[in-house]
């Protein structure tokens, strides 16, 4: 894709079903999600799964998806996000099926790594966040998430925010049922 080519044309070529337009977004993108994959794949499981098959079934969400207009978005930032977030999910999915079942918290503490987030995992964070917040259009509803990413209780949220406990509850699972959405197309 020439670097001239703005991303509202992309859209539009996209939603018009242009195969170039699907080509130069696999093109621009492909190579850094394969390396993702390569990276957020068990290696037990890449002896079986190819990271290129994980970026296939990447595309083809993201193109069916996108078509549903299910997405939107604002930037070629906006579109690695979306990309990056589908791409650990599917990573994560293939994982679990390799993995015991969990049985007990024990366990579950155990899966939990004894490190820091590295520079990746941070910025998927980050990127899943900024998402999150953009997706909230009242400034209440941003500042209910904050508080309680600050680690508040629903009460005390409620009360620094002058709402009901209801109304903070039903804030944070519209953020949870869109957290859930983004990471499972």
């Amino acid at each position: 894709m020439s670097p001239n080519t703005s991303f509202h044309d992309l859209q539009a070529r996209l939603r018009a079903g242009s195969d170039s337009a699907a080509s130069d977004v696999f093109h621009r993108f492909a190579s850094r999600l394969i390396a993702l994959a390569r990276t957020r794949l068990d290696s037990r499981l890449r002896r079986e799964t190819d990271p290129e098959d994980v970026v296939q079934s990447v595309f083809k969400s993201f193109f069916l998806h996108y078509a549903d207009g299910k997405f939107e978005l604002k930037d070629w930032g906006g579109l690695w996000a979306l990309l990056v977030v589908i791409t650990v999910r599917k990573c994560s999915r293939k994982n679990k099926r390799i993995r015991p079942p969990i049985s007990d918290i024990g366990d579950h503490l155990s899966m939990i790594p004894d490190r820091e987030p590295t520079p990746l995992e941070t910025i998927e964070l980050l990127e899943m966040m900024d998402l999150l917040f953009k997706g909230l259009k009242r400034e209440r509803d941003r500042q209910i998430l904050t508080l309680h990413l600050q680690e508040l209780t629903v009460p005390e949220i409620a009360k620094q925010v002058g709402r009901t406990k209801y109304t903070v509850e039903g804030v944070l699972r519209r953020v949870r049922n869109r957290a859930m959405q983004m990471w499972d197309p």
